[in-house]
């Protein structure tokens, strides 16, 4: 970490937040129902966590060489983990499971390989085509993606099976982070961060928050009689998404801190936190003491895993040598 440049820290930084929203997330989501501020506070984690990671797994999938790596990595932990899943439920349970619909977590692989893929044919069309890394194409490409978005939801087939409705919703996300020029610095926006943390509170209190709390999934279409509706939320999603998202990017700390080195590298966690949460879900304490040693709950199981997986801090090494990867 010597070496490390502080304008560098901020991303890392921002990693560790996202995964301990995801791992706290995870951890509150059996007792929703138990709590109204249980409920809020997901609405809020799930309206930003994984739309922003996947903004940063796209500005960070560089050229055509890192997104070929990065779907193969990506299809790689799916096909693995997913077939493990597949077999244990054959085995020990009694409930279906399908090698093609994710389970739990792991739809971000497949997804996120799926976007790869988009990226490593958008680099080949740039390669043949320079005028279409122009900013006026780039926007209307992302406007593209965001209206097919909210348009998909209205086909029935497009649902959780090979994580297709995530797939095409969170695209707009990556493609985001996947134009965005490598060298931007956050905190020169940040008069435009409080603006949109603002513009976030104003709509997620007016409406926001009436949005079914599933529906923050996007992984389901959005049913019968619903076309207006639920496109309407989608885009609403995308507006909460990119408000709260700007905000963090912009007021994350560039300074290494104690948890810089942690978020360095999340994937580890993100993939093997599950269980852990599994087993601290079966622990049924008191709601009040629950609320109360849940966050600490979460740090506890990324601080285990930290230890466990004797990180060295892949992303230092990475940014050092000017190679871009995943945002995980």
């Amino acid at each position: 970490m010597m070496g490390l440049k502080q304008r560098d820290a901020d991303y890392c930084n921002l990693k560790f937040i996202l995964i301990f929203l995801v791992v706290y997330g995870h951890l509150i989501e059996g007792r929703l129902e138990e709590s109204l501020l249980f409920d809020q506070i997901y609405r809020v984690i799930y309206a930003v966590h994984m739309p922003l990671f996947l903004f940063l797994s796209g500005f960070f999938m560089k050229g055509e060489a890192g997104c070929l790596r990065s779907a193969r990595q990506m299809f790689s932990y799916y096909a693995v983990l997913q077939a493990a899943i597949v077999m244990w439920a054959a085995l020990y349970s009694k409930g279906e499971c399908s090698f093609f619909v994710p389970a739990w977590h792991l739809w971000y692989l497949l997804s996120l390989g799926c976007m790869a893929v988009v990226g490593f044919f958008w680099y080949r069309l740039i390669a043949y085509f320079p005028g279409a890394d122009s900013p006026l194409v780039k926007l209307i490409v992302l406007s593209g993606a965001v209206l097919f978005a909210c348009a998909a939801g209205n086909i029935p087939s497009i649902g959780r099976f090979l994580s297709l409705s995530r797939t095409i919703v969170f695209l707009p996300y990556f493609l985001g982070g996947l134009f965005c020029p490598t060298g931007v610095s956050w905190k020169k926006y940040r008069f435009w961060g409080i603006a949109a943390f603002a513009w976030f509170g104003i709509l997620y209190c007016t409406v926001g928050r009436y949005i079914p709390t599933a529906f923050f999934y996007q992984a389901d279409p959005y049913g019968a009689g619903l076309l207006i509706k639920g496109a309407a939320c989608r885009l609403l999603c995308f507006l909460l998404g990119c408000s709260l998202g700007l905000f963090l990017l912009s007021f994350t700390t560039c300074r290494r801190v104690w948890f810089s080195k942690i978020g360095a590298n999340t994937l580890t966690v993100y993939l093997l936190h599950a269980p852990l949460v599994k087993i601290f879900d079966r622990v049924r304490l008191p709601i009040e003491v629950f609320t109360c040693v849940s966050p600490f709950l979460a740090f506890y199981i990324i601080a285990f895993l930290y230890k466990a997986s004797l990180w060295t801090g892949q992303m230092y090494a990475v940014r050092m040598t000017g190679r871009r990867d995943g945002g995980f």
